[in-house]
């Protein structure tokens, strides 16, 4: 029994000391972490006081050197203005001068805009055709197509001429109508010779 026990309590004082140095590292290694952060952090803090007073610096110089430079551009520009100045008579003759050039400019400018104008009419007329002309719609022509409850049928009704059918009239143009699309050919007098058209449109006023 004794045997026993001094095995038992070996092994419980082995398990104890496994246990408490695994614990001391954890904490030795915890330790050191949290002296290394705060050393990092440290480090951190003497870099951006370094750098933001470097930067403070090199703005200044700059600063100082832009300034220097603006100052000696003010003196650069007043020196030449000043040797640009011309006398009255010369300032005379500019203003004149100027004024010559700009007249010249705006009869240019007119002529141009003549030209244009009197191009977009030429071209306006070659491409003007009487079927392309504003055109009347025909009143009698016009139905209104309705739906007539008591017979269940769609209607037709003409305001111009005051009538309902219940069949679609056909169009008085619908012969023209289908023309459109189609070849055919027109005699030149003053040329005396037959040309070969093409049916585009249909004006319903000039027919």
């Amino acid at each position: 029994i004794a045997a026993l026990r001094n095995k038992a309590a070996c092994r419980i004082q082995a398990f104890f000391r496994g246990m408490h140095g695994q614990y001391s590292a954890l904490m030795k290694r915890q330790e050191l972490e949290r002296l290394q952060r705060f050393r990092n952090r440290k480090a951190l803090d003497c870099q951006r006081a370094y750098r933001g007073f470097r930067g403070r610096e090199i703005a200044e110089g700059l600063r100082f050197t832009r300034m220097r430079e603006g100052k000696a551009c003010v003196i650069i520009q007043r020196n030449w203005r000043m040797s640009r100045i011309l006398p009255w008579r010369g300032i005379r003759m500019n203003k004149i001068a100027a004024f010559v050039f700009r007249r010249e400019e705006l009869e240019l400018d007119e002529r141009a805009a003549a030209v244009e104008e009197r191009d977009r009419k030429r071209v306006e007329g070659a491409q003007h055709d009487s079927a392309s002309d504003e055109e009347v719609e025909d009143v009698e022509d016009v139905w209104e197509e309705g739906w007539d409850d008591d017979e269940g049928v769609p209607f037709w009704y003409s305001p111009a001429l005051n009538e309902k059918v219940y069949e679609k009239p056909p169009s008085k143009f619908q012969f023209h109508l289908e023309l459109i699309g189609m070849n055919c050919k027109i005699f030149w007098p003053m040329e005396d010779t037959w040309f070969t058209a093409y049916i585009a449109a249909f004006n319903k006023t000039k027919r």
